[in-house]
């Protein structure tokens, strides 16, 4: 069976996330942080997996950012946690700029 190619959805101008900020959006049904960190941007799932807790009003700190509830700190790059009391990562997702917009498109679940 064919897999579904997922589509970019446009998020905001390129110019609203600068470095060393994120922000949240909703993608569809998910919520995703986008975050610019070293001179790019990066996608991942916007709450956290231990409690749900929107990620973007968590502290940013180099390549990871810190959930607002209990402190849990995920890897930007990769989605892994990085310290308890979360244990599961959060999604990564593909993130682009096109004509000055940044778009994200979200990862199918395995075995769509």
């Amino acid at each position: 069976m064919p897999q579904t190619e997922f589509a970019f959805i446009d998020v905001a101008d390129e110019t609203e996330i600068p470095e060393g900020t994120m922000q949240g959006f909703d993608v569809g049904p998910e919520r995703v942080l986008v975050a610019r960190v070293r001179g790019r941007l990066c996608a991942v799932g916007g709450l956290c997996t231990h409690q749900i807790a929107h990620l973007e009003d968590g502290v940013l700190e180099d390549n990871r950012v810190l959930c607002p509830r209990h402190g849990a700190a995920f890897d930007l790059s990769t989605g892994e946690p990085l310290s308890p009391p979360a244990d599961m990562p959060v999604e990564v997702h593909e993130v682009e700029v096109a004509g000055g917009r940044v778009r994200v498109r979200l990862r199918p679940c395995p075995g769509s």
